[in-house]
């Protein structure tokens, strides 16, 4: 893409948003192991929005609890720090870009549906890989295809007309972006990843989880599993990412890893039996 449209791109963005400081913290947890866990802790407990989901979400039939839990600590232990996590991540992405007052083609419900299914398979491709950072793996899945969620809400008009060219020829959205943008979610991402002062790691899985064979060598792990990701979670039908196709598996996902055609069907099925955790997830969060 040539440097003069990209700055005319992304100075339509005038005022980008901010993402909680939770959400940071916890990036940083997951980044640095000898960072505190209890700082987190701390920051969840301080967050009221992040706090009151967790409250929802642990006074929910299915942890079985008949007295109301009303303190933020005590759900934490009850849910565990992992889902905690899990839950103030998801908040923290949901929350940043509000759903547009006006009738569209990008179905915001189906697409955050999308982003917590492919973080659940995510972890799931991790564990098959030997990958130990199942909390860097989950972030990678939910927010892979934030910047979908950036041209729907600065680029409205044009981006109606890419939903409707992808459901017209039966496409990839990715193909219909370049057709009518010039440029696709992906380079929108690793931008967005980059004013947000993202990992590296995060950043290139941002920008190469379509084009995995571009993928810096000391992330492909990370790559991959954000390509498989949104793979397994399409071959799934849960949620959708804007349209219903499916991309082609890459050669390398093969070639990096202990992983067969058959893993991968292995990997949908374990998804498939997540659907109505994630779908309730959802629903709490929502």
């Amino acid at each position: 893409m040539e440097i003069k449209k990209f700055k005319d791109v992304v100075g339509r963005i005038k005022s980008l948003p901010t993402l909680p400081h939770v959400f940071y913290k916890i990036v940083e947890t997951i980044e640095t192991p000898e960072s505190s866990a209890s700082d987190v802790k701390n920051t969840i407990e301080n967050d009221q929005s992040i706090s009151a989901k967790i409250l929802k979400v642990a006074n929910s039939a299915a942890y079985g609890y008949t007295r109301e839990i009303d303190d933020i600590s005590q759900a934490i232990v009850i849910l565990g720090f992992d889902m905690v996590k899990s839950i103030a991540l998801s908040v923290s992405v949901f929350s940043t870009f509000p759903k547009l007052d006006t009738s569209t083609r990008f179905d915001r419900e189906l697409f955050w549906i999308h982003t917590i299914a492919s973080a659940e398979s995510a972890v799931l491709i991790a564990d098959k890989i030997g990958f130990t950072k199942k909390d860097q793996a989950f972030l990678l899945g939910l927010i892979h295809d934030i910047g979908k969620v950036v041209l729907d809400y600065y680029f409205f008009p044009e981006y109606q007309r890419v939903i409707a060219k992808a459901r017209e020829r039966n496409c990839l959205i990715r193909d219909a972006e370049i057709q009518i943008l010039n440029f696709d979610h992906t380079l929108i991402g690793a931008w967005l990843g980059e004013q947000w002062l993202f990992p590296d790691s995060i950043i290139a899985s941002l920008k190469f989880h379509h084009q995995v064979h571009k993928a810096p060598k000391e992330y492909i792990n990370h790559v991959i599993i954000t390509h498989l990701a949104d793979i397994v979670t399409r071959t799934a039908k849960i949620g959708s990412g804007g349209d219903d196709n499916i991309p082609k598996i890459s050669d390398i996902v093969f070639e990096k890893t202990d992983l067969f055609p058959e893993s991968i069907d292995q990997i949908v099925q374990q998804l498939l039996n997540k659907r109505n955790y994630i779908e309730t997830f959802f629903k709490f969060l929502s």
